[in-house]
């Protein structure tokens, strides 16, 4: 605890954890958690032992800063303090090209967000924005290999050759063959 006389400056704030955003609040290993701390000055950022609630005791304009921090990462993932060079954007697509971002068991998203190190959520619900996230340089690259494999989608698709075996097969109409 602390108290207002023998630390004048300092506040005091609660911020409630939403369901299953704990572990990106305190990032791997408590990363997140030590970089708010040490960037903040914060002297108190901890967790209750049901992992609902996180305390912060400090410099008020540290408790402020921290506090901001923790509801960035619970929102977005990350957040200006722990993450200083990310950012989201969204790139338009129709519905119909889902699929193919996505790809066989997800191997063409995972291949993209492994390349590009960022988080990718395709459109649900009836949107048609896809969100990138991830460090500046990467969220390009991701939006080119994502609007790369949206225009192979969209190509026109070249008829498939006529299997040898069937070359010099003429078409027929179905009245001819019953004739």
């Amino acid at each position: 605890g602390y108290s207002s006389y023998t630390n004048p400056g300092f506040a005091h704030a609660v911020v409630p954890v939403p369901p299953n955003k704990i572990g990106v609040m305190m990032g791997t290993a408590g990363k997140n958690f030590r970089d708010i701390v040490k960037i903040t000055k914060v002297t108190t950022l901890e967790k209750d032992e049901d992992a609902k609630i996180i305390t912060i005791v400090g410099p008020a304009p540290g408790v402020d800063a921290a506090k901001e921090a923790l509801e960035e990462l619970a929102a977005q993932g990350y957040s200006k303090i722990t993450h200083p060079s990310w950012m989201t954007a969204e790139l338009p697509m129709n519905s119909d090209v889902v699929p193919a971002i996505i790809g066989k068991k997800g191997a063409n998203i995972q291949r993209i967000t492994k390349a590009t190190h960022t988080r990718i959520t395709t459109p649900k619900n009836g949107s048609n924005t896809c969100i990138v996230v991830g460090d500046e340089k990467n969220v390009k690259l991701a939006i080119e290999m994502l609007q790369k494999t949206i225009e192979e989608q969209n190509a026109p698709k070249e008829p498939e050759p006529t299997p040898p075996e069937w070359q010099g097969v003429q078409e027929h109409n179905e009245e001819d063959l019953w004739n």
